[in-house]
């Protein structure tokens, strides 16, 4: 039964559970199970659980008249707190949370919000919160005056031929970014020997070929090339979309104040 993010009230409670009680509200968050003992637990990477359920998804969500959760992932939910809003910040509250938590956000540093959207808006909100100057970033007058409602020090539009001009180059761009991150968790288990925080698979792969393996070096001429031919075929739709448009700038950079 789908529903990865949902607020309910406790029917009933199993034996040995005293973190919750019949009648108190609680959500239930997309992870509904990590078995925190594994590797990943015990680092702070508990979404990576291989043994991990997701409510809605590999058990049974909150679209359902009764579900079961795990009492331990169950975070009671205060009076007062509308459902609706108290709902996505299982999902998308702790996402963009994580976020801005991992990037050790300070006060004072700029913080960059792109698409103040179901996780960006929280984003926004959260790196306030911890200090942070934030700009925000998107392609519609509502989403920057949103921003701005939620306090953005800056919001930066893109007119959407702005964003159709440089997509192909956003695209190599994650693409080098993926390729190399995986690349580097599989160098540093080969040649480091430590664990990798981004995903299990990799790294069980990379402690089977084993340390005394030729594979780093190939890796490492593999992800050369990969890097240095995405960045050519960036430079060529570069040009491509200079030839193709007819205006020289499409960016605005607009302080919050000066959005009507």
């Amino acid at each position: 039964m789908p529903g990865h993010e949902g607020v309910g009230i406790v029917y009933s409670v199993g034996e040995g559970v005293t973190s919750t009680q019949p009648g108190q509200r609680v959500a239930a968050p997309w992870l509904g199970y990590a078995c925190g003992t594994c590797e990943h637990c015990l680092t702070g990477w508990e979404t990576l659980c291989l043994k991990q359920q997701n409510t809605g998804y590999s058990v049974d969500g909150g679209f359902a008249e009764y579900f079961t959760a795990e009492a331990a992932f169950a975070a009671p939910v205060p009076d007062g707190i509308d459902p609706i809003d108290a709902a996505p910040l299982t999902c998308a509250g702790v996402t963009s949370y994580k976020a801005v938590k991992v990037g050790n956000v300070r006060p004072g540093d700029l913080v960059a919000v792109s698409g103040i959207g179901g996780l960006g808006h929280l984003a926004l909100q959260y790196a306030k919160i911890f200090g942070g100057t934030v700009a925000a970033i998107d392609i519609t007058d509502e989403k920057l005056q949103l921003a701005k409602d939620l306090g953005a020090d800056l919001v930066i539009g893109l007119l959407p031929s702005a964003v159709e001009r440089f997509a192909p180059v956003v695209t190599c761009v994650l693409a080098i970014a993926i390729e190399v991150t995986a690349g580097c968790v599989v160098l540093s288990k080969l040649w480091l020997g430590k664990g990798s925080q981004l995903t299990g698979n990799i790294t069980r792969v990379a402690h089977a070929v084993g340390t005394n393996s030729p594979w780093p070096g190939i890796v490492t001429i593999a992800m050369l090339a990969f890097v240095t031919l995405s960045a050519l075929a960036a430079l060529a739709a570069v040009s491509v979309a200079d030839r193709d448009t007819t205006h020289t700038s499409n960016e605005s950079l607009v302080p919050a104040e000066s959005v009507p």
